[in-house]
């Protein structure tokens, strides 16, 4: 006679698929710059949130079996621990608690995404969603340019010819000069803006390496009424926090090795 082993369902078929439904609603409703995160990570890891569900979901599928077949006996050689529907309940809630969780961790988490397995995607991602002129697509993208920066720099000022290079001075001319990213930092983003200069000092950033995107970013500071370089001269609040005057003008990186003015020369200092 196969031995018994009592245990209670405390949680049946129906609520382990209310729980993964639960799971997909918060995943509907995410926040747009997880969306941007998780579209830039590779396929395995922006979908590796689902796993500890289904293994959750397949946990109770087999608590329910065990709960069934339990009247008419289990297999003889099945191990008494296995025969506890409790132990399959207790995975498949972990399951269900650290699916979330695991969510949090990888789609809250934009740095490090710039790198050589993922330079490319990196780019056209942000480039997608940038072009499509929503602000909150606009300032998740920029959030996570921003906390990528450093590794961008750093590819972009290596000498030795690469595809990361490459996609690292294209991030630094086409996506830093886009008229959105630029009015962003130049009039609203201070510590953003201070952040880029300093960067672009600490890995003396060159003309070739970024022969739009910074140069953009002075020519505004000069055209924009709004921006902090005015702002600052008028003594506006949270603008006399950095001195971004000082911050270009006293780093001779930025000065030798880019032409900041050229729009002085060509007559299109006007916005």
């Amino acid at each position: 006679m196969n031995e018994s082993v009592s245990g209670k369902l405390y949680i049946d078929l129906g609520g382990a698929l209310a729980a993964l439904g639960l799971l997909f609603a918060v995943y509907q409703l995410r926040r747009p710059r997880w969306d941007v995160v998780l579209q830039i990570n590779p396929w395995l890891r922006r979908n590796l949130f689902w796993a500890p569900a289904l293994v959750g979901l397949a946990a109770i599928f087999i608590a329910v079996l065990i709960d069934k077949f339990q009247p008419c006996g289990l297999p003889i050689w099945l191990p008494t621990w296995l025969k506890d529907t409790l132990l399959y309940q207790a995975i498949a809630y972990f399951g269900f608690i650290s699916s979330p969780f695991l969510l949090l961790r990888i789609a809250g988490n934009p740095c490090n995404l710039f790198t050589k397995q993922n330079a490319v995607r990196f780019y056209k991602i942000l480039v997608q969603n940038i072009a499509m002129g929503d602000n909150e697509k606009i300032d998740a993208s920029l959030t996570v340019l921003l906390a990528n920066f450093h590794n961008i720099c750093k590819f972009a000022s290596q000498e030795r010819d690469s595809e990361i290079r490459q996609y690292a001075r294209a991030i630094l001319d086409v996506i830093l000069s886009d008229n959105a990213i630029v009015k962003i930092l130049t009039t609203r983003n201070l510590i953003a803006l201070h952040h880029v200069f300093r960067l672009a000092e600490k890995f003396e950033l060159k003309q070739s390496y970024s022969s739009i995107g910074i140069p953009a970013l002075v020519r505004n500071l000069y055209v924009d009424n709004n921006s902090f370089l005015y702002r600052q001269y008028r003594a506006d609040g949270l603008a006399l926090t950095i001195n971004i005057y000082e911050a270009i003008f006293s780093s001779e990186a930025l000065l030798e090795n880019f032409n900041l003015f050229y729009y002085l020369k060509s007559g299109s200092f006007s916005a």
